[in-house]
């Protein structure tokens, strides 16, 4: 369980067409009903990367694993296809599946798994939590949000970045510090 930290996004646009369309595009992403602002929403974590585990699964304690099993090594190829049905095996597979999908997601982003991407392009393990548009005049709003362990400096270096006639100013307390 995280220590949560408790996040305010105060936010002020050029003008109120472009505030509003600002909170439309953060609430974009948002799957859950009552939340309305999502990391995703302007910087999405590639597909690829759902589903992945993490930390990124050790291929040699895989093939220790098919070592112990068998009595002898065997490519993870010939394994699957020998094994697949084999309910005696299912949880070798399960590790050989996962495996060759975080593969498939490092060839495509770089990275092998969810965590490692979105600490690196938000600046936290997950996304932003129990968000609240709490103040909203023509053209300033004010966005309450937790996150875990820490602030989203990544997240926020890319908002500024992507929204360059805004002001951003952020404040973050961790309650147990």
């Amino acid at each position: 369980m995280p220590n949560w930290c408790m996040n305010e996004l105060q936010v002020e646009a050029p003008d109120a067409k472009s505030l509003e369309q600002f909170i439309l595009k953060m609430n974009s992403a948002c799957t859950e009903e009552d939340e309305v602002l999502s990391f995703q929403s302007i910087l999405p974590m590639p597909e690829i990367l759902e589903n992945t585990t993490s930390p990124h699964i050790d291929d040699e304690k895989i093939r220790v694993k098919i070592f112990e099993a068998l009595g002898k090594h065997m490519s993870f190829k010939d394994f699957e296809d020998k094994y697949k049905d084999d309910s005696n095996f299912s949880s070798i597979i399960s590790d050989i599946e996962k495996f060759n999908h975080n593969i498939l997601a490092h060839e495509e982003t770089c990275f092998y798994n969810w965590y490692d991407w979105q600490y690196a392009n938000w600046g936290v393990k997950w996304g932003a939590s129990e968000s609240v548009l709490d103040h909203y005049e023509e053209t300033k709003c004010s966005y309450f949000y937790d996150t875990a362990w820490g602030t989203a400096v990544g997240w926020l270096g890319f908002l500024a970045k992507t929204y360059p006639t805004f002001k951003f100013h952020n404040k973050c307390a961790d309650p147990s510090m």
